[in-house]
C-alpha cells in the first residue's frame, strides 16, 4: 500500500507563547519520566518580560513549589518581539548561557537571570 503525502500551506505562522509554554511542559515531563537524563526547569514565557520589568519581586512567588537549585538546567524563553531565543542556567557549570539562532548576544539577559539567581538563592 502507498501512501499519499498531502501538502498543506496555512500561509505565514508565527510561534507563540502557547506553543513554546505547551513544549517546554513536554520537556520537563519526558526529563522528569527519565533519569538518564538532566533534570530541567523551564520558566514560563511570562517570566522573563516580568522580571525585567519588576526585578525579582515581581517573580518571587513562582518558584515556591519548586526547588530550582536542584535542577541541572534552567531554561528561560526569550520573545524579542519577532523571534525567540533561550538563556539557560548551567547550574553545575554555575553560568549563564544565550542561544540565538539569528546569532545576536543579549548580555543585559544573561546578567538580569544572575541577579535573579543571585537574589532568588538568598
Amino acid at each position: 500500500m502507498r501512501l499519499k503525502v498531502k501538502k498543506v500551506f496555512l500561509g505565514t505562522q508565527w510561534l507563540n507563547d502557547l506553543v513554546i509554554n505547551c513544549y517546554f511542559n513536554l520537556m520537563m515531563q519526558r526529563a522528569d519520566a527519565d533519569k538518564t537524563l538532566p533534570k530541567i526547569f523551564c520558566f514560563k514565557t511570562f517570566f522573563y518580560p516580568k522580571v525585567k520589568a519588576s526585578g525579582h519581586k515581581g517573580v518571587k512567588r513562582w518558584t515556591k513549589k519548586v526547588d530550582i537549585f536542584a535542577m541541572d538546567r534552567l531554561l528561560f524563553p526569550i520573545h524579542l518581539g519577532v523571534h525567540w531565543t533561550i538563556a539557560a542556567a548551567l547550574m553545575k557549570e554555575k553560568k549563564v548561557i544565550y542561544l540565538d539562532s539569528m546569532g545576536g548576544q543579549n548580555y543585559d539577559c544573561q546578567e538580569l537571570i544572575l541577579e535573579y539567581l543571585r537574589v532568588e538563592h538568598e
